[in-house]
């Protein structure tokens, strides 16, 4: 096209779809380079993974929706971290975050990836020493975390986060109803085994 030449429709459809034909090459190419990606199939596996409202996460919202207890979700507990949990309860401060089995490096069920070892260990290394800081960092400005595996029932982490988040109002001094005051210890909640449930 020359400055100052009428453009016809046709003269910018065929513009527009030489454009669109090399724009897509190269954006093919460049994904294939910048790509961690073993192959086209693995990267479209991964992208389609949930980072929010997965099935174990929704599944234990229900529960705890189910029992009375209300919470934010996906939310920075504390607003200045950049880490957010899964489920939030501000007011008693306690924060629970579902781990997925292969991106947290579960003991039972996590297994090393055949294509690209290195990278997926080293990936699943830094997601857990992640953890760990996220974990160290809310406790030292005061909050209760909860991990659960996302293998663990729903029914089970529903339990535990109800005892943890009265136990939180009781001594808050406000009255709960649902554990009697005898059984209003902070305890631990026994660890598997197997390691499959983690309550930090």
């Amino acid at each position: 096209m020359i400055v100052g030449e009428v453009v016809t429709l046709d003269m910018l459809s065929n513009f527009l779809r030489y454009f669109r034909q090399h724009a897509e090459g190269v954006e093919h190419m460049i994904d294939q380079r910048r790509s961690w990606a073993s192959s086209a199939g693995v990267r479209a596996s991964m992208r389609s993974n949930r980072g929010r409202d997965t099935k174990p996460e929704l599944s234990l919202r229900r529960l705890l929706h189910r029992r009375g207890l209300r919470y934010f979700v996906n939310r920075r507990p504390i607003p200045s971290l950049h880490r957010t949990a899964d489920i939030v309860f501000p007011r008693r401060k306690i924060a629970v975050f579902v781990d997925g089995c292969f991106w947290h490096g579960c003991p039972d069920h996590h297994t090393v990836s055949k294509t690209n070892p290195e990278y997926w260990s080293n990936k699943v290394r830094l997601n857990r020493e992640r953890d760990q800081e996220t974990t160290q960092l809310l406790r030292e400005a005061g909050w209760m975390v909860l991990r659960f595996w996302e293998h663990v029932s729903a029914e089970e982490a529903s339990v535990e986060v109800e005892r943890v988040v009265n136990v939180r109002r009781s001594q808050a001094g406000l009255s709960s109803t649902r554990i009697p005051p005898d059984d209003l210890k902070l305890v631990p909640f026994p660890n598997r085994a197997s390691g499959s449930l983690r309550v930090n």
